[in-house]
């Protein structure tokens, strides 16, 4: 159980090195996307099993926290959480289904400074 709760503090160390410089070169940039799951491709059977896990839904399969969410992502998840007469399937979400792919993750500019521009 320890190592469970030690997980949960989400740990981390970070090093920064300092170097003072008359002239630099910038360095090629990545921007990463750390969200795991496209909420976008959860279906309403993933929300149905995994809602409470994800922390959009509480143990009642209620929206959790309804106004932390911005209005048109509140109404998508409206539409997936609403389970009357919903009747779930075996579970089956995975990373291939729902995550992303490197194209939706990653961007790197090689370019001089003047031409980069951040694309999403």
């Amino acid at each position: 159980m320890d190592r469970v709760v030690y997980y949960l503090e989400y740990p981390h160390v970070t090093k920064l090195d300092e170097v003072a410089a008359t002239n630099l070169t910038f360095p090629a940039v990545t921007f990463c996307n750390l969200n795991e799951f496209r909420f976008s491709k959860i279906t309403r059977n993933d929300l149905y099993h995994v809602g409470e896990l994800l922390a959009l839904l509480n143990n009642d399969h209620q929206i959790a926290n309804p106004h932390l969410a911005e209005p048109e992502v509140l109404a998508a998840l409206k539409d997936k959480a609403n389970f009357n007469n919903f009747k779930p399937k075996l579970f089956n979400m995975t990373i291939s289904t729902t995550g992303r792919d490197m194209t939706s993750m990653t961007c790197c500019y090689n370019a001089p400074f003047e031409e980069r521009i951040a694309t999403p």
